[in-house]
């Protein structure tokens, strides 16, 4: 009896080159991005909006401390684009110039929460042991303060200014990199790498330079990018009650508390700067969506 062979064959399409291409073949992070269509339409929209911002005096039309009392709480109009404040100043020019504070602010402010938040969280999940437990203790107690409030408590000590509330917001979001460079630290640390560096008597700070760093900056990214957006709310939550920025100068906050006396008169005064804290915080929350589904093991595979 014979056998009958199926000796049909899959088709595998190939390329340019007649070469079969492999069904593994891995895809970088910019490949990964490019397909989170939300977070680059975000990165979009945040890079139009600082540019805009960094280059205000050179495209915008009026000066965002002049104005004119007759003009005051004005309407929207052709010069005026979205009417002017209660001392005739125009609002988007002052809108512009007050993102591009927002954003310097929230910059900084995650910079001084990084610089106190990485080393101390770097420490913790390499050394572990009695220093972890300490650097752990006095990071909950930190967490357990609700965040404005520790805030106003630390501007109201230092007085109000837009570098003591950045110095403020920066102690506040500390604790949350701090946590996550230890978690980080601690998974990378067990890696049979990392200890066959510890066993030939690589020094700990070689160890952790090369080591280490290079492989929490996945979750370091993610969190640098969602604390951006909490740390303009928190900007824009001080200023709001005038403990951030003052007067003359504006940020987006600020024009939100000036505004907020007029709302029933011109509410276009506060319709604007409200709408891009909205965006800018969305376009945050968003693109850190995006580099946490892009980075990391799991999104390799």
């Amino acid at each position: 009896m014979s056998v009958k062979q199926d000796t049909s064959i899959t088709s595998v399409p190939a390329t340019a080159d007649g070469a079969v291409p492999d069904a593994h073949v891995r895809i970088g992070f910019a490949g990964r991005f490019r397909r989170q269509r939300g977070a680059v339409a975000a990165l979009a929209i945040l890079s139009v909006i600082t540019l805009a911002a960094v280059l205000a005096p050179f495209w915008t039309l009026h000066d965002p401390a002049g104005g004119s009392l007759s003009d005051a709480l004005s309407g929207p109009s052709g010069g005026h684009w979205l009417g002017t404040d209660d001392l005739g100043r125009d609002v988007f020019t002052r809108m512009v110039y007050g993102a591009r504070l927002s954003l310097a602010a929230a910059v900084i402010a995650v910079g001084v929460a990084l610089a106190i938040g990485l080393p101390f969280g770097l420490l913790a999940g390499y050394a572990g042991g009695r220093g972890d437990s300490v650097i752990m203790r006095v990071n909950d107690a930190l967490m357990s303060f609700p965040p404005l409030i520790l805030a106003i408590s630390i501007v109201g000590f230092l007085g109000p200014s837009l570098t003591n509330a950045m110095i403020a917001i920066g102690v506040i979001y500390a604790p949350r990199f701090m946590r996550v460079v230890r978690g980080a630290a601690m998974a990378v640390r067990e890696e049979t790498y990392v200890e066959a560096a510890r066993m030939m008597g690589v020094p700990a700070h070689r160890v952790i330079r090369r080591h280490l760093l290079p492989n929490i900056l996945s979750p370091l990214l993610v969190e640098i990018s969602l604390s951006l957006g909490f740390a303009i709310i928190a900007e824009a939550s001080l200023s709001f009650i005038g403990l951030g920025v003052q007067p003359p100068s504006a940020s987006l906050g600020s024009m939100l508390g000036e505004a907020f006396r007029y709302m029933r008169d011109a509410p276009a005064f506060a319709i604007g700067p409200g709408l891009a804290i909205m965006i800018i915080v969305l376009s945050l929350n968003v693109l850190g969506d995006g580099l946490r589904d892009s980075l990391g093991r799991r999104a390799m595979r």
